[in-house]
């Protein structure tokens, strides 16, 4: 006769291997996921290399130069475009700065003005 006890461990040990077949279903899954994500991660790692290596073409000071030498009429600025900190004081306030700089009050200029001092008249 088969006693309980037999019957008991009989089906303890076979739900023990059905949980066993099922965590190791359960982490071969997992290493599958974990092994897409890093191959995913590699060709965005590469991805972000390249658009880097890109854009430090783009913003390269050799070619923007080249370009700004192609397609503009810029040149470097002349002594006579710049101006002196008397001049800008005067340009852009209705009154010399005074020495405290919380009195003062700039003041918009009329565009001609500053075109004119530019200019040198």
């Amino acid at each position: 006769m088969i006693r309980p006890t037999f019957i008991i461990l009989v089906g303890v040990l076979i739900a023990l291997s059905t949980l066993s077949n099922r965590v190791d279903v359960a982490v071969h899954e997992t290493r599958s996921e974990i092994a897409e994500l890093e191959r995913e991660r590699d060709d965005l790692t590469g991805n972000m290399q390249l658009l880097r290596a890109e854009i430090a073409y783009l913003e390269s000071p050799e070619r923007l130069a080249g370009l700004a030498e192609n397609f503009t009429e810029l040149e470097p600025l002349a002594g006579q475009q710049l101006m002196t900190s008397d001049e800008f004081r005067v340009v852009f306030s209705s009154r010399p700065f005074p020495d405290d700089a919380s009195e003062a009050t700039p003041v918009a200029a009329d565009p001609m003005d500053i075109a004119d001092l530019i200019d040198g008249e």
